[in-house]
C-alpha cells in the first residue's frame, strides 16, 4: 500500500536542520489531518518556493499536552 504524502512549507532554517538530521520534529497547526505513517514533503519557502525539498515520515505526534498551545501538534519524524 502506497503511503499518503502531504506537502508543507518550511522555513530555510528549519529546512536545513531537518535536511541535515539536526531536527527530527516540527511544530505545526493541527488542521491538516496529521497521523503516524503520513509522509511529509517539506518544501523550503522564503517569499517563494526555492525548489529544495525533503521527505520525512511521521513516526509520532503529540497533541493536547501541557505547555502546547491549543490547536498545535508536535510531529516526530524520521
Amino acid at each position: 500500500m502506497e503511503k499518503k504524502v502531504k506537502e508543507l512549507k518550511i522555513t530555510p532554517k528549519d529546512f536545513e536542520d531537518v535536511f541535515n538530521y539536526r531536527k527530527n520534529f516540527i511544530l505545526m497547526p493541527d488542521s491538516k489531518g496529521f497521523k503516524v505513517g503520513l509522509v511529509l514533503m517539506l518544501k523550503e519557502f522564503t517569499t517563494k518556493y526555492t525548489g529544495r525539498r525533503v521527505s520525512r515520515e511521521i513516526v509520532g505526534l503529540k497533541r493536547n499536552s501541557e505547555g502546547l498551545t491549543d490547536g498545535y501538534v508536535v510531529l516526530g519524524m524520521e
